[in-house]
């Protein structure tokens, strides 16, 4: 598990952004559903895996929701350290995992 200050160093993005993919249902947190505000949001290893190829996608000019959409149906290959996902329209992105 990460927590949102985590995740955000990590994935190089802003509290900002990662509030608003949680917000939107982009990503998912554990203890999102706590009532009010001032709790910790935490991110399993596999919601990481999505919020960095989000990241990736988005910094490259894919829209948001096409990257939540392909972070999500990516195949990833631990061993390598890779993955591969299409972005529609026949386009396929495949990369390094940080």
């Amino acid at each position: 598990m990460r927590s949102s200050q985590q995740v955000v160093k990590d994935a190089d993005i802003t509290y900002r952004q990662l509030d608003y993919w949680t917000r939107t249902g982009c990503v998912h947190a554990r203890g999102d559903d706590a009532p009010g505000s001032g709790f910790w949001r935490v991110y399993d290893d596999d919601e990481y895996r999505v919020i960095t190829l989000i990241a990736r996608l988005t910094k490259a000019g894919v829209s948001l929701d096409v990257a939540a959409t392909a972070a999500r149906d990516a195949f990833v290959d631990e061993d390598s350290g890779t993955f591969e996902t299409s972005i529609g329209r026949g386009l396929t992105v495949a990369g390094a995992i940080r």
